[in-house]
């Protein structure tokens, strides 16, 4: 039918277009109309085909509680069934899930849930459910969005896909959690740390564990109830509805006044071999400054950047603050660094060369015998810093130097818990980078692959030509922003000829006669444990009748200058100049580098 009446279509057009009546007019015009109606037929078809199947075919239910405690375990459950007189062919299901929302036993990173349906034939109903738990965002809105695509049976290859959204509100955790300490203490002194947890859901809990993640500094003593394994975990094996309990954990902090120290509290669930975050919890405290004080200073000044070969001079000195008498006060200097050169130590201690640490006490410090309240006192001791860095591999490098004080007694004043009064300080001292820069000269060159042409000897006022190399060798930082330059003497000319093994090339001022090589970035170690940045360039040098009998200079004093990224100080070095003397270059006698007449 729908062949006969195209070709009628056609034919009636061929007519039209070969004839010039009226009714050839006429033909034309029906057969663009017939034309426009076919392809609104088409296209009213598909929409009938696309509204019956959505309006008939598949239908969609998203189903679950309207908010939910995070930690608590809930379903979520697709209803799906086909209303159509058609099968429903290669079904699939997908479930957006929003972040930290977690199907049980799958990885917390997983977004999209996926399963084949297969057919769903006329009339099916089915239901998939989803064991979900909510690990964070307390009192907020979270979308879930399911997806069901499929096939119909008559329909080609064609897909249709339904959707449906279901918005969960968050609510608090299931459990809560709080923890009790002290404000503040002293460096020393005991104290308790009391976690208390409650059911506040309607949940059975079970094989929940509560975890306590300690500073380094934190000497744990006992706990009530003790730890299940470690000392900082315990495991709560049941916790039913409005169920409760404590945790209190006693210990001692070592810790420089001032200092701030965090404690944080984390309540995990496992399930099918899986450990969910339910809730956590942290606090902090602060060292309270000691009874008894302490500091550590460096030659005189505030955030000293050392040298190479620098004499170091530290003060240690100490202050009575209790209010009471200490007797028998021991003070220690442990001093921690590649670069300390400890046979150049002088001071008036005991010192252990295995732990390199220093010791004053009654034997060598008399006034440590008894220090009365508001008595202070002051010890000094001198080392110098080797003269090279120990660099052996790339990652040696960003030395420090730490001086470690400590300052304690036996004695107790009385409104303190602690087994003895302690005093603590610290000074970490960084050690600057180096870097130096190298200037050779040849007039035959032949690994630079340049080739050099004039008189040797050279003569007066005849051109020659000669390579110079730059090698920088960068230490023991990383530098940016390098610049390495240098002046050209009279009679000597840049020939624009470079070459250079790494991605910047030196530039010339004809109008300074200088020579500037710019540098973005160089690596600590670089020259040390992997080859020297190298540029090679060429001049020409024509000597004057007064040079005649001499050597002609060729470049002034090579500077170089860097900006060190880890003591933030500017680094520089220098190169002598060179001469047509040549010393670096063994092709040719040093005498010969004197200009003849």
């Amino acid at each position: 039918m729908g062949k006969f009446f195209a070709l009628s279509l056609k034919n009636l057009y061929n007519y039209g277009m070969n004839s010039n009546s009226s009714f050839a007019k006429w033909t034309q015009r029906f057969f663009w109309l017939a034309i426009t109606a076919l392809i609104a037929a088409l296209i009213g078809s598909g929409f009938f085909i696309f509204q019956y199947l959505q309006s008939r075919g598949l239908t969609m239910e998203i189903i679950g509680p309207a908010e939910i405690n995070i930690g608590v375990p809930f379903n979520l459950t697709v209803d799906f069934s086909n209303q159509s007189r058609n099968i429903l062919k290669n079904a699939k299901l997908s479930v957006a899930l929003p972040d930290g929302a977690v199907i049980l036993g799958a990885s917390e990173d997983q977004r999209i849930y996926s399963e084949d349906l297969g057919d769903i034939g006329t009339g099916s109903l089915a239901q998939k459910p989803l064991r979900l738990v909510i690990t964070k965002d307390e009192n907020t809105l979270k979308r879930f969005t399911a997806y069901i695509s499929y096939g119909a049976s008559g329909i080609g290859q064609a897909r249709f896909e339904e959707r449906r959204d279901f918005d969960l509100r968050i609510k608090e955790p299931g459990v809560f959690l709080d923890m009790t300490l002290p404000d503040q203490i002293l460096s020393g002194e005991k104290f308790d740390i009391k976690i208390n947890y409650r059911n506040i859901s309607q949940e059975n809990f079970s094989g929940l564990e509560l975890q306590l993640d300690y500073p380094a500094s934190f000497a744990f003593e006992s706990a009530i109830p003790k730890p299940a394994k470690v000392n900082n975990s315990w495991e709560l094996k049941s916790l039913s509805p409005n169920s409760e309990g404590d945790i209190v954990i006693s210990g001692q902090l070592i810790g420089q006044g001032k200092a701030v120290f965090n404690f944080d509290a984390k309540l995990a669930m496992n399930v099918f071999g899986r450990r969910y975050l339910m809730n956590q919890k942290s606090g902090s405290l602060a060292i309270a400054p000691s009874p008894l004080g302490i500091t550590v200073s460096l030659n005189e000044q505030e955030g000293y950047v050392a040298q190479l070969g620098d004499q170091l001079v530290y003060a240690v000195s100490y202050q009575n603050n209790s209010g009471v008498g200490l007797a028998d006060a021991v003070m220690k200097v442990k001093l921690t660094g590649a670069l300390y050169d400890f046979n150049t130590l002088q001071a008036k201690a005991n010192f252990n060369s295995i732990t390199n640490t220093l010791t004053w006490n009654a034997s060598n410090m008399p006034e440590l015998r008894i220090l009365s309240a508001g008595d202070t006192g002051l010890a000094t001791f001198q080392i110098r810093l080797k003269d090279q860095f120990p660099i052996r591999r790339l990652g040696d490098k960003n030395y420090l130097l730490r001086a470690e004080a400590e300052i304690d007694s036996p004695t107790v004043p009385y409104y303190l818990s602690a087994q003895k009064t302690t005093g603590l300080a610290n000074l970490e001292t960084k050690v600057a980078g180096a870097i130096k820069i190298e200037t050779k000269a040849y007039f035959r060159d032949a690994v630079s692959g340049m080739i050099n042409r004039g008189p040797w000897p050279p003569r007066v006022n005849q051109p020659t030509q000669y390579t110079v190399h730059w090698f920088i060798t960068n230490y023991a930082t990383d530098v940016r922003n390098v610049e390495v330059r240098a002046f050209l003497e009279s009679g000597v000319n840049w020939t624009a000829q470079v070459k250079s093994n790494t991605g910047s090339s030196p530039v010339y001022n004809d109008r300074a006669q200088e020579i500037v090589w710019l540098i973005n970035e160089i690596p600590a170690t670089k020259g040390i444990v992997s080859q020297p940045l190298e540029v090679v360039f060429q001049i020409e040098a024509t000597p004057n009748v007064a040079q005649a009998g001499n050597y002609q200079p060729l470049i002034k004093e090579t500077s170089i200058t860097a900006f060190d990224k880890f003591s933030e100080t500017r680094l520089q070095n220098q190169a002598v100049g060179v001469s047509s003397s040549l010393p670096d270059d063994l092709t040719v006698s040093q005498i010969k580098g004197i200009v003849e007449q």
